[in-house]
C-alpha cells in the first residue's frame, strides 16, 4: 500500500531502494549529484551484471553539466549494465527497484539530502506480492517518459551460457550506444528508445553487505531552524561576498555563477561563507564554514 514519508524516512527509503536492487533500479531526477556516500551505495552493484539501472535525468539543456557532470557521467560508464537518458523537460523525480517505488520531491542531490524539507510517497506490494496499484501507475509513466526521451548512454552485458542453458558466465560488457558528447556540445540530438538496447530478462540472487547509512543529525528535518536561519541574515555570494539571498543551493550572485556554470565544479575552492560573509574556504558542495554548517 502507499505510505507518506518524509525525514529520515525519506532519505533511508533512497538508500534502500538504490541499494537492495537485485534485478533493476530506476532513478528519475532531474538534478544528480554524487557524493561519496551515494557512490558507495550504487558500488554495490558494479561488479553485478544482472542489475540493470536506468538513469533518467533532465533541465539544463544550455549548459547540461548542471545537472549531470561529467564526473558522474565517468562513474556511471563504467557499470556492466545501465542506460542513461536525458529528458529535457523532466521536473519529476522517482525512484523503484524491482520491490518497491518512490515519488518524491527530492532530487539525487548531497544538498538536497542535507538541507532541504522533502516528501514523497512510498508505493510497497501487499502481503500476496502484488505490487502496489499506485507504484505500478508510476513505473508504467515513468517508462513512457524514458522511452520518449534522448537515450545517450547505454552498455549492456554478455553472457556465455554453460549448463546446457541453465547457468550463464558473464564474459564483459558492450557499450551500445554513446552519445554524451553530442549532449554536453549542444549538438542536435534525435529521440532515440533506451529500451532497444537494454535486456529485460532479470533473475538473480545474491548476498550483500550491510548497507552504507547517512550521517544525519538529529534535528536536520526541523522546520523551524531553516526558517529561523533564512530569517535571521540575508546571504553573501561565496566568490565576492556581495549580498545575495539566503539559499545554499544558490551560493553565488548573478554574474559570479555565470562563470561558475562554465565549468561546474562543485568542489572549487571558494573565499566566502554563504551564511556569514567571513573569509573561508567554501564551495558550491559545501557553501558555509563549518561554524555555519553545524549552528
Amino acid at each position: 500500500m502507499a505510505k507518506f514519508i518524509s525525514g529520515k524516512e525519506l532519505v533511508e527509503a533512497v538508500d534502500e531502494i538504490i541499494y537492495s536492487a537485485k534485478s533493476r533500479l530506476l532513478i528519475i531526477s532531474p538534478y544528480i549529484r554524487l557524493d561519496e556516500h551515494f557512490k558507495d551505495l550504487f558500488k554495490s552493484h558494479k561488479s553485478n551484471a544482472d542489475v540493470e539501472i536506468i538513469i533518467g535525468f533532465g533541465k539544463n539543456e544550455e549548459n547540461v553539466s548542471r545537472s549531470l557532470n561529467h564526473s558522474d557521467f565517468e562513474f556511471f560508464k563504467d557499470f556492466p549494465n545501465i542506460g542513461i537518458v536525458y529528458i529535457p523537460n523532466l521536473h519529476a523525480k522517482y525512484y523503484s527497484n524491482e520491490k518497491v517505488g518512490l515519488v518524491t520531491s527530492i532530487n539525487l542531490l548531497d544538498s538536497s539530502f542535507r538541507n532541504n524539507i522533502e516528501y514523497g510517497v512510498l508505493g510497497e506490494p501487499n502481503l500476496l506480492g502484488n505490487g502496489d496499484k499506485f507504484d505500478l501507475a508510476a513505473f508504467d509513466y515513468s517508462s513512457k517518459i524514458l522511452k520518449d526521451g534522448y537515450a545517450v548512454f547505454a552498455r549492456k552485458p554478455n553472457f556465455k551460457k554453460k549448463l546446457f542453458g541453465l547457468a550463464k558466465d558473464y564474459v564483459g560488457s558492450t557499450t551500445e550506444w554513446d552519445i554524451i558528447d553530442d549532449l554536453v556540445y549542444n549538438r542536435r540530438l534525435e529521440p532515440h528508445n533506451i529500451f532497444e538496447f537494454l535486456d529485460k530478462e532479470k533473475f538473480v540472487k545474491f548476498d550483500q553487505s550491510p548497507r552504507p547509512k547517512r550521517q544525519i543529525q538529529e534535528d536536520q528535518f526541523n522546520v523551524q531552524k531553516f526558517k529561523n536561519r533564512i530569517d535571521e541574515h540575508t546571504g553573501h555570494c561565496i566568490r565576492c561576498n556581495s549580498d545575495i539571498n539566503y539559499s545554499v543551493d544558490k551560493p553565488y550572485c548573478y554574474s559570479c555563477y555565470q562563470i561558475w556554470a562554465n565549468y561546474g565544479n562543485y568542489d572549487y575552492q571558494e573565499n566566502f561563507c554563504h551564511s556569514c560573509g567571513k573569509d573561508e574556504r567554501t564551495s558550491m558542495e559545501k557553501p558555509e564554514c563549518y561554524s555555519c554548517y553545524m549552528s
